[in-house]
């Protein structure tokens, strides 16, 4: 029996160990789950953007140099669209979203992040926050008094939600994006206490109900990366005018879903393109910014 025992308390031991080295390893390593961040080199991607209206920018900001795209500045626009991308891949991957609204008529900023593409530093939640708020001054001295419009997709609908929620904006858009870094780390480690590790938290649940501009919030229900259940909660804690779109057999993020599959049932990209120009010409109305 003792001998039952203590091999029964060995079990246990080993157990703990390794529940706790999973746990420490977690927490070490959480920035390389929560950005996948690109390292190429812009310029290599210089004649590719430029066909799609988007010049690399290099201009100093409050963390250093910061590079991103944007359109010519010498351009008359109809209002200023600041994209936020989501934390994986390069703008090969997700530049055609930022060129439709460059085709649109709108002057545009694809942000850089820090730690992503040429930038320096890491990537953290306020520095992805700082970074986008720079480039939208930038964009704003180049394109004074025009209507902005933020469009995030995944994590960048988070860093969208986080600009709005203090920054007076025409409109919000985002495409398959989470109630919280927390809230969904712990759906994909249930028995790890996410809460407790997580530095970063994007908590868009929190700000949404502070953004004082129309939202359209679209989402895959097929997302098998940030589940769709999150959609309608963002919906719901949103005190402006909402446009949720919940699209069936789409994964996550409906835009390169749309293009990936060559869906010509798809109107994520219509739905998308008519927000951006209703929110810029203030037909959608909204919510004056509390003072």
């Amino acid at each position: 029996m003792r001998i039952l025992i203590r091999i029964g308390l060995l079990l246990c031991g080993l157990l703990l160990v390794a529940y706790g080295s999973l746990v420490l390893a977690l927490w070490m390593h959480q920035d390389s789950f929560v950005f996948n961040r690109s390292t190429i080199v812009p310029e290599t991607l210089v004649g590719r953007m430029r066909q799609g209206g988007l010049e690399l920018v290099r201009a100093p900001g409050p963390q250093g140099e910061m590079v991103f795209w944007a359109s010519p500045t010498d351009r008359a626009a109809k209002g200023i669209v600041l994209y936020t991308p989501g934390n994986g891949g390069s703008a090969a991957d997700w530049g055609d979203r930022p060129s439709a609204a460059v085709r649109a008529g709108f002057a545009v900023v694809a942000v850089g992040y820090p730690g992503y593409d040429g930038n320096p530093g890491a990537p953290s939640e306020i520095g992805m926050i700082v970074a986008a708020k720079a480039q939208l001054a930038w964009a704003q001295e180049r394109w004074p008094d025009q209507p902005i419009v933020l469009w995030g997709e995944s994590m960048g609908g988070a860093v969208a939600i986080a600009v709005a929620s203090d920054t007076k904006v025409a409109g919000v858009i985002t495409d398959g994006t989470f109630t919280s870094i927390r809230e969904l780390g712990q759906r994909m480690f249930p028995y790890v206490p996410v809460g407790w590790l997580v530095q970063n938290q994007f908590d868009s649940l929190a700000r949404m109900p502070r953004i004082r501009a129309p939202v359209l919030i679209v989402h895959g229900a097929n997302d098998r990366l940030v589940p769709a259940d999150m959609a309608p909660r963002l919906v719901a804690a949103a005190t402006c005018a909402v446009m949720p779109l919940l699209l069936p057999r789409v994964g996550h993020t409906a835009w390169a879903w749309s293009l990936r599959n060559d869906e010509k049932g798809n109107p994520t990209q219509g739905v998308v393109m008519k927000f951006l120009a209703d929110a810029a010409s203030g037909s959608l109305g909204g919510c004056a910014l509390s003072p």
